[in-house]
Parts: structure tokens; sequence; C-alpha cells
């Protein structure tokens, strides 16, 4: 009888730990256990309901439950690291995090990565966007201006002042901020063509070319920072 308990508990317990997870909520896909160096990734349980007993232990710090998830900075070099869930001086769980360096943002228009685009492309595309692609971290980098021009077959150039047309340059970083999230950053934010942008945009003829040239953008980690990018794209 004792005997079949043991081995109840222990199948219970084994069955428990089958089911919990150790996701980064800071990647696209959470599932993936990637870390990345010195960047603050969101850890998340999921498969058990943890309270302020339950502590996540890596090799030489132990992270503390912050509303639902641990925050986890990678120090040491490339390679891995493993995480222990630990409740009451218990192993819950353990994980092991692969640790990469973070490359640099790349910044796309929408989804677009030809340079041979259509106007309806051009028209419906969500605005310029940062991605660290093929890398899998959420970027939270918001481009607050940019600048563009038309450049026609027969050589003429049509400015796109993004920047002149919202009035982003008489604006304080701060309100900056204030007012992305206040209103839809894909709506706002000076990432995404303005209507009379657009009435530009829709008169390009195939072999037309849109160059945008510079943009400006916000980190949670720097201030607003401008970067040359010559993005290219020619009407087919």
């Amino acid at each position: 009888m004792k005997i079949g308990l043991i081995f109840f508990f222990l199948n219970l317990a084994l069955i428990c730990q089958s089911q919990i997870k150790l996701l980064n909520a800071s990647l696209i896909t959470p599932e993936v256990q990637i870390a990345y160096i010195r960047i603050d990734n969101k850890i998340e349980v999921d498969g058990i309901e943890i309270d302020s007993t339950f502590h996540l232990v890596i090799s030489n710090d132990t992270l503390e439950n912050h509303h639902g998830y641990f925050i986890y900075k990678p120090t040491k070099k490339i390679g891995a690291e493993s995480l222990s869930l630990i409740k009451n001086n218990l192993v819950v769980y353990s994980a092991e995090f692969k640790l990469e360096y973070l490359f640099d943002p790349q910044f796309y228009l929408g989804q677009i990565r030809d340079s041979m685009v259509s106007k309806k492309e051009l028209s419906l595309n969500p605005g310029l966007i940062a991605s660290y692609e093929p890398q899998v971290l959420k970027s939270e980098i918001r481009v607050t201006s940019f600048e563009a021009n038309i450049q026609k077959k027969c050589g003429r150039v049509i400015l796109l002042n993004d920047s002149s047309s919202l009035g982003w340059e008489n604006w304080s970083e701060k309100k900056i901020l204030r007012y992305e999230i206040k209103n839809d950053p894909f709506k706002y934010g000076g990432k995404k063509f303005s209507k009379k942008q657009l009435r530009k945009i829709c008169r390009m003829n195939k072999g037309d070319i849109l160059n945008i040239t510079t943009l400006t953008f916000l980190s949670p980690s720097s201030c607003n920072r401008k970067k040359t990018v010559n993005l290219k794209f020619i009407i087919e």
C-alpha cells in the first residue's frame, strides 16, 4: 500500500512537471528557449499558478517573482544557462536556455522585403517598422519620423518630407512618447504615410522610385536617434 502511494505521488509529480514550461514572453515565439545577452528577457511560467513563494534560480543569482514573471538579463558569454524554478527550496522545473548576442535592428516598410513593388503594396503596408529578424526578439523600437522622395523616370525628384508634414521637428521626445502611448502606434508616430504622401505615391508610374533616406526612432534604452536607411522601392 505504501509503495503504491509512493509511485502514485511520483507519477503525479512527473505529470505536473511535464506540463510546466518556461516561456520567454520577450520573443515573437515565446516557446523558443533562447535568451539575449544584456537584454531584459521576460520569463513567464506556463502550466502552474505561481505566487511569491516561487523563485527562478540561475548560476549566480535568484530572480524574484514580479507580478507573475521574472526578468532574466544574462551576462555570461554565448552558450547556455540553466534556469530552475524553485518553491520552498525544491526544484519544481528546470530548463536550459541558449544565450545569444542581439544584432542591430533593421528597418523595413511593413512586410515588404523586395525592391520591386506595386503602388497598392506601398499604400496598404502598416508603416516603417524595426525588426531583429532572423532573430526572434520583439521590437519595442518606434519610428517617429522619416524623410523620403520620389524619383521620376525623367529625373525629377519630388520630396516627401514626413517630419515637416507631421510637425515632429518641434516636439520633445517625451511629448512624442505620450502621443504614441495615447494613440495607435501603427497609425501615428510618423511611420506611416500621410494622406498627402499617399496621393503622391498613387500618381507614381512604372519605373518611378520611392526612396526612404533617413528616419528617427525611439527605443526604451535610447533617446531620439537619426539613422540613414536608404530603402528603395521601384514601381513594377
